[in-house]
């Protein structure tokens, strides 16, 4: 298969290099002017390449997580194909830097149909990038068949898989799927591109129509984008905050979708905002996958999915309430006595550095020992784990941080799809439900919520420890 995409291409740098060089019929000036123009075309059209294999891949990968046909990644015409627009801007950008490097009349020009290079070159960049799509990654859909292949294998019902598959797909695009709200400039580009494919409908002039387009891009720029944007991470959680109140709508749990919201910004903020380390997972996000799997072991075992969905919220709140609302007077002390300890290792001559980072892991450690313990586990929190270990592994071996990146995501996914549409408990989430049932049992009996709660975290610390649970 690397083969045939590598012969893909091959072909399409083949296409650019001879577009550039113009082997046909090679122009003989060769003037500073002309070689600027020839670099121009060369870095633009290779950008489109870049872009247009990028798409397809991104396509396929969206399709098959949902479940649903990708014959149009294979079309560079369908919507589906270039879901975000960066294939047209792609080439819209092409367009507009190899006409500011290439004065009409430039000898290079007359190497294309019309003197245009973009023009001349842009259909065959479409036809080599669908043709090598469909070569290595084929046009039938894979169904999300890894998890749901795991989940029939279990003996589950076809229709219960299928109801489990678009769930976790639509779980998985949720929090690993969001971008940032578009910045003023992506916004203009956006809808000069929307404009330019309309006008290609009707008029079928690609100059009027590339016109046009770029006019609407300056004066969307002139009247709309006065100030500065943004930044990345501030736009993360704008699309958050949407994620929010979309799932809030639809009848989700607040809290329950609060949380979800606040993956889904760590999430984004990992994935675009170079330079800008994300935010560690909060409780109630741990607390939010744990529901999230449990509602799917309910599904599997023949329960009711609207009757699973409405438990998952009563399991959400209890994991809040046994893990991430410590008492503050008990927290309060864990942070005193994790001052006192590095003002003790600065006294005795311990570094500045040394000391500065005992004091976070021993509150740390006091908090989840005597205020309240971690969330459990889960096979997606381990999962994340084992990808970020190969990703630092990588990063230690001296290897590119691109290619690191991709190793992780690489792990991440194949490590989920062994989890399926239905994972069995894990040994913490085994002590969860123990905890769960302590907590219920004192309150049946007319015990208060503070007690209740300290003696349902005991039984869940006695159970991690006792129990072969590995922290």
């Amino acid at each position: 298969m690397q083969q045939a995409r590598s012969r893909g291409t091959a072909r399409a740098a083949a296409l650019v290099v001879a577009s550039v060089f113009g082997l046909a019929r090679l122009a003989h000036a060769d003037t500073k002017a002309s070689i600027a123009c020839r670099g121009a075309i060369a870095k633009s059209l290779s950008g489109v390449v870049n872009t247009g294999y990028k798409a397809s891949d991104a396509c396929h990968k969206t399709e098959d997580k949902a479940s649903t046909g990708s014959a149009d990644c294979n079309d560079v015409t369908k919507p589906a194909f270039d879901a975000k627009g960066k294939y047209g801007s792609s080439k819209t950008n092409a367009s507009a830097d190899v006409s500011g490097s290439c004065t009409p009349g430039d000898p290079v020009l007359d190497n294309y149909d019309g003197t245009d290079a973009t023009g001349a070159t842009f259909p065959d960049i479409d036809s080599t990038i669908g043709g090598n799509s469909l070569l290595v990654l084929g046009n039938q859909n894979l169904m999300g068949d890894k998890a749901k292949t795991k989940c029939l294998a279990e003996s589950h019902p076809e229709d219960v898989c299928t109801a489990l598959a678009d769930d976790l797909a639509n779980h998985c695009k949720d929090e690993h799927c969001t971008d940032p709200t578009p910045t003023c400039e992506d916004t203009c580009k956006a809808q000069a591109i929307t404009g330019f494919q309309t006008c290609m409908t009707t008029t079928a002039d690609e100059a009027t129509c590339r016109t046009q387009a770029e006019a609407a891009f300056t004066q969307c720029m002139t009247n709309t984008c006065g100030g500065p944007d943004a930044d990345c991470p501030t736009r993360c959680a704008t699309m958050g905050d949407s994620l929010k109140d979309a799932c809030t709508a639809a009848g989700g749990d607040p809290d329950l979708c609060a949380a979800r919201a606040a993956e889904a910004v760590r999430h984004c903020i990992d994935e675009h905002c170079d330079g800008t380390e994300p935010p560690p997972p909060t409780c109630a996000g741990l607390c939010e996958q744990h529901a999230e799997e449990d509602a799917r072991r309910c599904v599997a075992s023949g329960g009711d999915e609207a009757t699973c969905k409405s438990g998952a919220a009563d399991e959400f709140a209890g994991c809040v309430t046994l893990h991430c609302e410590p008492p503050a007077s008990c927290t309060d002390r864990c942070a005193a006595k994790a001052s006192a300890l590095q003002a003790h290792c600065l006294k005795k001559g311990g570094s500045a550095d040394r000391c500065a980072t005992l004091a976070p892991a021993f509150e740390s450690a006091c908090g989840a020992n005597h205020c309240a313990p971690p969330p459990p586990d889960t096979c997606t929190t381990n999962c994340e784990s084992q990808a970020r270990d190969a990703a630092q592994s990588c990063l230690d071996a001296g290897t590119d941080a691109a290619e690191c990146q991709s190793l992780g995501q690489q792990t991440l996914d194949q490590c989920q799809a062994g989890c399926g549409t239905s994972t069995a408990e894990t040994c913490m989430e085994v002590c969860e439900s123990k905890a769960h049932a302590k907590h219920e049992r004192l309150m049946a009996r007319g015990r208060s919520e503070a007690v209740a709660t300290r003696k349902a975290q005991d039984t869940f610390r006695r159970c991690v420890q006792f129990g072969g649970c590995s922290n």
